[in-house]
């Protein structure tokens, strides 16, 4: 009973993998099929942080613009050749919209790096950080920050839907790529 099991869903799987193979005939590519490529949501990179953990980290973040009539563009590449990542990597903006986190300041009286966060984050944390547009640094689309050990809080705003900014947020405590 148990091999006719294993072999119905030998049966099973080897048909399957057929009509997948029969409908992506000649689309195949070094990750597979062209419909393995899902949409992107962002690309972002972490600058390395030369001061070490006690320093204020580089974020930048690349979004797919928005079309005339204001709907999301939406960024699905062929390729690895094609990313989000690989475009801006390449000088082509086109089509994206490239975001920054704010450059925190230094305050002698606190001796620390400090942000405004309108009241929203109380605690001091290097995952802290606000994202603005390069060409209007009091636009704030995405901030994140400590309010109590191990919670957190996020706000953000257009041009960034929730499931960006949650990406973005979720990035920060992924110590190796935000650089602690």
């Amino acid at each position: 009973s148990s091999s006719s099991s294993s072999s119905s869903s030998s049966s099973s799987s080897a048909a399957a993998a057929a009509a997948i193979s029969a409908s992506t005939a000649g689309k195949l590519s070094a990750f597979g099929t062209q419909s393995d490529f899902l949409p992107e949501l962002c690309a972002i990179m972490y600058d390395p942080n030369v001061l070490g953990i006690k320093g204020p980290r580089k974020m930048r973040v690349i979004i797919p613009g928005m079309t005339s009539d204001q709907h999301r563009i939406v960024w699905r590449p062929t390729d690895a050749a094609h990313t989000i990542l690989e475009r801006f990597r390449d000088g082509g903006s086109h089509g994206l919209v490239g975001l920054e986190n704010k450059s925190p300041q230094w305050n002698d009286e606190i001796q620390s790096y400090t942000l405004d966060f309108k009241g929203r984050v109380t605690v001091a944390s290097v995952k802290n950080f606000q994202i603005v547009h390069p060409n209007d640094t009091e636009y704030v689309v995405l901030q994140m920050g400590k309010v109590a050990d191990q919670v957190f809080t996020m706000d953000f705003q257009y041009p960034l839907s929730a499931q960006q900014a949650f990406s973005i947020a979720l990035s920060s405590f992924h110590s190796k790529l935000a650089c602690e």
